[in-house]
């Protein structure tokens, strides 16, 4: 829409565009470009800094409710958030009827099986890097040394 090439919306002058969330640390480069590509537009920009009208990504309990009693699944697997978070999520999943409800961490292996269902492993994870075909983590002392020749 920022660009002109919707199929549907054209967005223009005197359109005002609300972002509710809150810029994510590292996208505030892309952010701004989006921003100053709707105000090219002569669209108005109104941010959650500008405006309180932050609102979070993630749902409520009565909405989360809603969806078990919507969907009714056989297993649950929450995703993204504190592990507080996830693990509040699988007990209510739970209470709320679906059969199997597990709480994964980063690199967890998970089976989705429909008699055992669950977390079976765990992988190395994290950000890595292809230095040909060698998988580098990024904070080995091979990445370091390089950032630091960069400068």
């Amino acid at each position: 829409m920022a660009a002109g090439t919707h199929p549907t919306v054209t967005l223009g002058a005197g359109d005002t565009v609300l972002f509710s969330s809150r810029t994510i640390p590292g996208n505030e480069s892309e952010i701004f470009r989006l921003y100053n590509r709707l105000s090219e537009r002569g669209v108005r920009v109104v941010d959650a800094d500008m405006a309180h009208i932050h609102v979070s990504g993630h749902a409520c309990r009565d909405e989360l409710r809603a969806m078990y009693d919507a969907v009714k699944p056989q297993i649950s697997l929450p995703m993204h958030g504190e592990h507080r978070h996830l693990v509040e999520h699988a007990r209510l999943a739970k209470d709320w009827g679906a059969g199997h409800a597990i709480v994964a961490t980063n690199g967890s292996l998970v089976a989705l099986d429909a008699n055992k269902p669950g977390v079976i492993g765990q992988i190395d994870s994290g950000r890595v890097y292809m230095d040909g075909d060698v998988f580098v983590g990024a904070f080995d002392g091979v990445i370091r040394d390089r950032l630091k020749l960069a400068r």
